[in-house]
């Protein structure tokens, strides 16, 4: 009961102060909501339809504008129409990757077509995107010049038909794309859906920013709650403790257990506000995340003991606990994914419980994976939670032995 007596007394003490519950809550969201926002580019989804530029040298070509229309109503195929200006540049953009491929339809393409018109293609023969460019484009032109067939036939044997050639085979091309919408359509290597779980960050920025703001903040959280200790040593609050009945673990219990709730309570807002503002999965194992939130607020809460121990005045709790801050979110990858820092940066980054605790949200949030996922994560973070404690608790022993 005296354990919880002064945890309450700790929690009054920084409560009381409300730029301290502004720093602790209003801080995170804001920083979490602009640092998404900041990712929001590597998650951001491509067209996955296939590039082609488009250069006509003869605007008023009637079956080139047939062609054209038909490719752009492929809904595998972004047509992007240029000036013949542009026709150098563009072919310098499909070799750098921009297009896949650069169609250049001739002048008088409607009056050679039966008489082996000629379209130029400039693409990367041997490359997928290039290929597939070649193939999507043939089966347009087929289809123009089996609609062009259809039309002339039809207009021949039609002896009153005021219609043009290009108005039946507008109607003709119409047809064939209503009697072959249900057909197998071409895939090419940037139409294929990428699963969500797949895409960066898991399709959702937020995925990164929220876990990584959460463990960032927490991490600098024992800043206020060390500074209790450092204040009861000063105002001789903590001698006088001392020489009451309270045992040792009961002040080192007191003091951890306040900022274990305090750590714990400022990540389930977190959590909350990620789950209902930002469409981060956390209650998709609801069980799991506590559990690591559990380990991480136990943690810090050891570590801010062995801060307060350590340090001599504010001072030193503020140096101390940005120190901390910097090198467990910087090293944990709370401010960028450690999977794309190589390999040597993710095994140093694995020797800090940062990394461990967003491991063990991401598993989550982003790798679907289930309860027992987040086992692991929690044992290495409860590790490191009972080390710093021993750290923190002869420290005390030190400090009590010293005044």
């Amino acid at each position: 009961m005296r354990i919880i007596d002064i945890a309450i007394k700790d929690l009054m003490q920084i409560f009381r102060d409300w730029k301290m519950i502004l720093f602790l809550v209003a801080m995170p969201l804001v920083f979490t909501v602009f640092m998404g926002v900041a990712y929001r580019g590597l998650t951001a989804e491509e067209d996955p339809r296939l590039p082609i530029a488009w250069i006509q040298t003869e605007e008023a070509d009637s079956l080139a504008t047939l062609l054209r229309q038909d490719l752009e109503n492929d809904p595998n195929i972004r047509l992007e129409i240029l000036s013949q200006t542009q026709q150098e540049k563009a072919i310098e953009q499909v070799n750098s990757g921009q297009y896949a491929g650069l169609l250049v339809v001739p002048q008088g393409f409607s009056d050679s077509i039966g008489s082996g018109a000629q379209l130029v293609l400039y693409a990367d023969e041997f490359s997928t995107r290039g290929q597939a460019a070649y193939q999507v484009l043939r089966a347009s032109i087929t289809r123009l010049y089996g609609s062009l067939e259809i039309a002339q036939i039809t207009n021949d044997l039609a002896e009153n038909n005021d219609q043009s050639t290009a108005d039946i085979t507008s109607q003709a091309l119409t047809r064939w794309r209503e009697m072959n919408q249900q057909k197998v359509k071409i895939v090419v290597e940037k139409a294929i859906n990428i699963p969500e779980k797949e895409r960066p960050l898991g399709g959702n920025p937020y995925n990164q920013t929220s876990p990584g703001i959460l463990v960032m903040f927490a991490i600098f959280g024992i800043m206020t709650s060390a500074n209790i200790l450092v204040e009861e040593r000063k105002t001789k609050t903590l001698q006088r403790m001392i020489a009451t009945s309270l045992s040792d673990s009961e002040i080192l219990a007191g003091h951890l257990l306040s900022t274990f709730a305090l750590v714990l309570m400022q990540q389930v807002l977190l959590i909350t506000f990620g789950q209902l503002f930002l469409k981060v999965e956390y209650f998709r194992q609801p069980a799991a995340i506590f559990l690591v939130a559990a380990m991480l607020a136990l943690w810090i809460s050891a570590m801010g003991l062995t801060i307060s121990v350590f340090a001599k005045n504010d001072q030193q709790v503020v140096l101390f606990s940005l120190a901390a801050m910097f090198f467990f979110s910087a090293f944990g990858g709370s401010w960028f994914p450690l999977e794309g820092t190589g390999e040597f940066f993710s095994i140093i980054g694995h020797a800090t419980p940062g990394a461990w605790a967003m491991d063990g949200f991401q598993n989550i949030i982003i790798r679907g994976l289930g309860f027992s996922s987040s086992l692991l994560p929690a044992l290495i973070i409860f590790g490191y939670a009972v080390l710093f404690f021993i750290i923190g608790a002869w420290g005390f022993k030190r400090m009590k032995s010293q005044s």
